[in-house]
């Protein structure tokens, strides 16, 4: 259970199965924008019935950038996070957090931000998200820029590779238990 459950906080994810190695269909609900993300592998991402598309942009300096901090206190892996958040509030035109990583990822498929990055969050965070934003045309990445591995409980997505890889270059690893 995730600290948003725990804490009824969005109450953002809905997710009833959790198959995270080859996700085909899936649906994400934001209730209290009344939103309803869904997914079928190769047939297109849409929010409420609209089809998704995320945004063009490919230029770090133009985007905006939403990330979380999780719930991992332990103050080595805090410092990693916070050199991190400030690489990129250095280069990026804005950074934003909004609570949930699942919906972080469904911000991007609809264009709201240009990329999200987190570690420490599970399969179940991001797996459904990650589905949605290959289906909206975006990246779903390994923080380094390579595969994402779910187990790693680490992504990065974006609606470019070529900004992907930027945000890969400009951050290091953070390192969690694998699920």
């Amino acid at each position: 259970m995730s600290s948003n459950e725990v804490d009824e906080f969005f109450k953002a994810a809905d997710e009833v199965a959790r198959k995270a190695c080859e996700v085909r269909n899936w649906n994400r609900l934001n209730p209290l924008l009344k939103e309803m993300y869904s997914a079928r592998k190769g047939q297109g991402a849409f929010c409420n019935g609209k089809k998704l598309k995320c945004s063009s942009v490919k230029d770090l300096g133009q985007a905006l950038v939403a990330t979380e901090f999780g719930s991992q206190r332990d103050p080595e892996i805090l410092d990693k996070k916070f050199r991190n958040m400030r690489s990129i509030i250095e280069k990026a035109h804005g950074i934003r957090t909004g609570g949930s990583a699942a919906l972080g990822l469904c911000h991007v498929a609809c264009g709201r931000v240009d990329a999200f990055f987190e570690s420490g969050m599970h399969v179940w965070d991001i797996a459904a998200g990650g589905l949605i934003v290959m289906e909206a045309g975006g990246v779903f990445l390994d923080t380094n820029g390579g595969a994402v591995d779910l187990m790693s409980r680490r992504v990065l997505c974006a609606g470019t590779n070529d900004l992907a890889q930027q945000i890969a270059k400009s951050t290091e690893i953070v390192e969690f238990e694998r699920d």
